[in-house]
């Protein structure tokens, strides 16, 4: 069984990170009618080979004897009707899963950390709006997927510097002002019905950090990307924590006005500069 994706797995207008598939990206297909209440979704991998010039279209491939243990388990991928979810294997691992009435995406978006690239990138988990439909014998099969979240890009730039010190980046949160929870964790999509959409586990604040803090260099911006479900935030403050090389700890805030966000899109706010004394 082949999945072709269409176009590109984040296709967000005016991003500063990559939009490519990469080598461990997945598919899951989830039968819409399950065995039991809960059950493991068929695993699809990208084929490297399939992959187009600059990586925004892969075909996707089932194997039946991958991860036989805990996932394919040896299943033969029968004929049927299916939901096809994506999730980033570099943030939201398995903790998406499908029940009779809903598709779960647990995992929280609240605390976002990044073991990779600089710039975080994380994409958005996605969903079919529509069914993927596999009859008996077939070979192939496409369908199109939409984000579950938006994107926020937060670049962080070093000002002034008389420390004579290296500064590095540690954290970037954004707040909401007077205690509100506009923020979400975790978000079911209703599997008859997917424009009904809830939205659970409400929040203050969402949180980028970097298992190694970036050294900032002057004139030079880095990006805290912060995935966010749709929400309109309210006010916020944009609070940015680092360091000096000799340990002294840093932090700075951002006040900023609230504005509406929609899931599918990647929004940009102005640079913030950090002058260090």
């Amino acid at each position: 069984m082949t999945a072709t994706t269409p176009g590109t797995r984040l296709a967000l207008e005016d991003d500063h990170s990559t939009v490519e598939w990469t080598s461990d990206d997945c598919l899951f297909l989830l039968p819409r009618d399950p065995q039991s209440a809960w059950e493991y979704p068929y695993t699809l991998n990208l084929d490297p080979q399939s992959l187009s010039n600059h990586n925004t279209r892969a075909d996707f491939v089932y194997n039946k004897n991958y991860r036989t243990t805990g996932w394919n388990m040896g299943r033969d991928l029968p004929a049927g009707e299916y939901d096809v979810v994506y999730v980033n294997p570099k943030l939201d691992m398995m903790t998406m899963m499908s029940t009779v009435d809903s598709l779960v995406f647990s995992v929280s978006l609240i605390s976002q950390v990044s073991q990779f690239d600089p710039t975080g990138l994380q994409s958005t988990s996605m969903y079919s709006p529509g069914t993927l439909y596999i009859e008996q014998g077939s070979a192939e099969g496409s369908i199109s997927l939409v984000h579950t979240s938006a994107m926020v890009g937060i670049p962080i730039q070093l000002g002034t510097n008389t420390t004579g010190q290296e500064v590095y980046l540690d954290s970037v949160k954004v707040v909401a002002a007077n205690g509100a929870t506009p923020f979400s964790a975790m978000v079911h999509i209703n599997r008859e019905d997917k424009s009904k959409i809830n939205y659970y586990f409400p929040a203050s604040e969402l949180k980028r950090s970097w298992e190694t803090p970036v050294l900032l260099q002057s004139g030079e911006s880095v990006y805290a990307h912060i995935l966010v479900y749709p929400t309109v935030t309210g006010d916020v403050t944009v609070e940015v924590y680092g360091h000096l090389a000799d340990g002294t700890l840093l932090s700075f805030d951002f006040p900023r006005p609230g504005r509406t966000l929609e899931a599918g899109y990647h929004y940009d706010v102005d640079t913030k500069v950090l002058d260090v004394h």
